[in-house]
């Protein structure tokens, strides 16, 4: 017992283990093995002295052939040895202890006091280590995931024998599902952690991990488009569902931005000029609607003029979509400024213009042909829409002042077969808002007024007004374009509809057209319905 003071006042191990003995076989006691004994004895040093204490106690019992005196919970037992020759000889026993130890994901890696004793095969995977010597032990758990390092530690304090020590060490991570809208479309891309490659592209794999969730990293994804290289702007992980949207890019929004400025002015030079193949950034749909807008223009005794100035852009409504024929598609929401104003041919013009805000919804194509954005659709809007916090202001640098003429314009433009169909497409469903609202104004700018069908239209307004009959245009197909000797063109159409009558009753019918198209002053005119066979 004198031997055992010194070595742990002196904190020697080779002594202690020369002086410690086990029943327990496995347990093979040298220097190293006394490590946590000592390290728990320097962080409690009164426990030293407890332990030569109730070794005192031990003796003096045995001292007296109290040879029952027991104590469960004594870290070193004082024992008669068996052997008896000249002297009585004593050995101190210690009882082992054991570590069970896991984690909660595969593939993590077990230490205690520094040594891997097990890699986990599976999730939540526990696995009992030992013996030990009682003490105090450093647990850890590492796992590398490709993403972060991950790691968790514990101390344990195991000063009983013969106890079991169980410490789960649960690494603090998730497994994380990013959404970006885009999984079925086929692009490759890579998944960026706090900027570095993964190695998954994001569009085939969707979830990883285990990473943190507590918001430290970053995620973003780089894709290849045909417009070229995406990178999304990073987004924290702070869940284990990420919704990314890959048109939150700078480089993307910048390029949507340019290309809708650029449109804005390209209408009103259309417009103002009446020649609308000067509307190059939009599709052939907005060139034909552009001519009807012309058309309503080419009636009125009035002399317009328009600035655009600028737009704000709700950056948070740039979204990005593949439709089901493979085309890619961009949206967003911003209002546009326009400075305007009107006088009357021969009136002298305003000496202001007056300021006006639009809201638009826009939606763009890509024209792989060309390599370009084109604008396809723009819904406008003036009340009852909240922009997000997240604006982009961007002024228009030196706007043009653009203003209609009086007379209609002698431009002459060539348009080919899709732009007819597409100018025809929206004759038809203008047609049908007019007998709905029982307005022929909605759609005469469309008609030649010295053609035929400008006087058919406006009575069949009035025959289905009295009829109380509606329509509703279910579905319509340019089936063929001709161009004309004289420069008009032939346009055959299926068209399908859905008839409602006074009574009650709903019909569908559909039909196959001809209609007769020509070119005035550069804008296209329905100037007859060549004839309409209703199909069986």
């Amino acid at each position: 017992m004198d031997k055992l003071e010194k070595a742990l006042d002196k904190k020697d191990g080779a002594a202690l283990a020369s002086l410690l003995t086990s029943e327990n076989a496995q347990l093979k006691l040298d220097a190293d093995k006394t490590r946590g004994f000592l390290a728990y004895l320097d962080a409690y040093p009164s426990a030293a002295h407890e332990l030569m204490s109730e070794l005192r106690k031990q003796s003096f019992r045995l001292d007296n052939d109290d040879d029952d005196y027991s104590n469960d919970e004594a870290v070193i037992r004082l024992e008669k040895s068996k052997k008896y020759v000249l002297f009585q000889e004593y050995k101190l026993v210690v009882e082992p202890v054991f570590i069970r130890l896991g984690s909660n994901y595969k593939d993590v890696s077990l230490f205690i006091d520094g040594q891997e004793v097990f890699k986990t095969t599976r999730e939540n995977e526990h696995k009992e280590f030992g013996p030990y010597l009682p003490g105090l032990y450093d647990l850890e758990a590492k796992m590398a995931t490709g993403f972060v390092d991950l790691s968790a530690k514990q101390e344990a304090e195991i000063w009983y024998g013969n106890k079991q020590y169980e410490a789960s060490l649960d690494l603090q991570a998730e497994r994380v599902e990013v959404l970006t809208g885009l999984e079925q479309s086929g692009l490759q891309g890579k998944l960026l952690i706090n900027g570095q490659d993964t190695g998954l592209n994001p569009f085939e794999t969707t979830s990883f991990g285990p990473v943190t969730t507590d918001g430290s990293m970053n995620l973003s994804v780089e894709a290849e488009f045909p417009w070229g290289t995406i990178r999304s702007n990073e987004m924290a992980i702070a869940s284990t569902s990420v919704e990314l949207n890959l048109a939150d890019s700078e480089d993307l929004q910048k390029a949507l931005i340019e290309r809708v400025a650029q449109y804005e002015t390209e209408w009103l030079d259309g417009l103002t000029s009446k020649d609308s193949s000067k509307l190059t950034t939009g599709t052939a749909k907005l060139r034909a609607e552009l001519q009807s807008s012309i058309g309503y223009m080419g009636q009125s005794d009035y002399i317009a003029m328009w600035k655009y100035t600028g737009a704000q852009y709700d950056l948070d409504s740039f979204r990005l979509q593949k439709s089901e024929d493979g085309q890619w598609m961009a949206s967003l929401t911003l209002i546009a400024r326009f400075l305007s104003g009107q006088y009357r041919v021969g009136d002298l013009p305003p000496q202001e213009l007056y300021e006006d805000g639009q809201g638009q919804d826009v939606v763009l194509v890509y024209d792989e042909t060309a390599k370009a954005w084109l604008v396809d659709s723009i819904q406008t809007f003036y009340d009852g829409f909240e922009m997000s916090d997240r604006i982009k202001d961007v002024p228009e640098q030196n706007p043009k002042l653009f203003k209609s003429t009086a007379g209609a314009s002698s431009a002459s433009v060539d348009w080919n077969s899709s732009e007819v169909g597409a100018f025809l497409l929206q004759y038809l469903s203008s047609s049908v808002e007019a007998i709905n609202s029982r307005d022929f104004s909605l759609v005469s700018g469309m008609i030649d007024e010295a053609g035929p069908s400008y006087k058919e239209s406006s009575s069949y307004i009035d025959y289905l007004k009295g009829k109380g009959i509606t329509e509703q245009l279910l579905s319509a197909n340019v089936d063929q374009v001709q161009t004309l000797d004289d420069g008009s063109y032939q346009a055959s159409t299926s068209e399908t509809y859905d008839i409602y009558y006074q009574d009650g009753s709903v019909k569908t019918k559909s039909f196959k057209a001809v209609y007769k198209i020509v070119l005035m002053d550069g804008v296209l005119r329905v100037n007859q319905l060549i004839e309409t066979k209703e199909q069986s």
